[in-house]
């Protein structure tokens, strides 16, 4: 573990690092090392300073015992940078109708999350996605048409999609 934290450099949160880039040479780097993921745990919060520190602080005092693939996860949603956003924004703009299962389930990840970060209004993320949608998607009350301002609710907060086969 002590290898691995002098290899790494730290991570604090700013914009101008890429959290998605850091975490993948620290899981390549801990991969390497054959760290455990409890070790691959200790040695990611000995490795951040600054602002994701202090996050990882609070963070770690609401969910102890957390795995090392969700803690990661974690850091990576709060410490998205503006120019992961916007590449996900050009995602779901310039993407055709949805092809696949694969195409569906990443647009709808990818939606969600910007709605949960609150990095686009509901309105202009359900104006791109849902006409893409609307061949191959049933909610669970009926299927989705045409769109309409009340499909907002439907998309976003629905757990359970029924995908008609595409």
């Amino acid at each position: 573990m002590a290898i691995a934290t002098k290899i790494i450099a730290p991570f604090d949160g700013n914009e101008s690092q890429d959290i998605n880039n850091w975490l993948r040479d620290f899981k390549l780097i801990t991969l390497a090392g054959g760290l455990s993921s409890v070790d691959k745990s200790r040695t990611l919060i000995c490795c951040l300073r600054g602002n994701a520190l202090s996050w990882a602080s609070s963070f770690m005092d609401k969910t102890p015992s957390i795995d090392f693939d969700r803690l990661c996860a974690a850091i990576e949603s709060r410490f998205a940078s503006k120019r992961n956003i916007s590449k996900i924004l050009q995602k779901i703009f310039t993407l055709p109708q949805v092809k696949s299962i694969e195409e569906l389930n990443q647009l709808i990840r990818d939606a969600n999350y910007l709605h949960e970060k609150q990095y686009l209004l509901t309105e202009a993320i359900c104006d791109a996605v849902i006409p893409k949608l609307l061949d191959h998607v049933y909610f669970p009350t009926r299927k989705v048409r045409k769109y309409t301002r009340k499909h907002i609710h439907l998309f976003l907060s629905f757990k359970e999609i029924f995908v008609l086969p595409l």
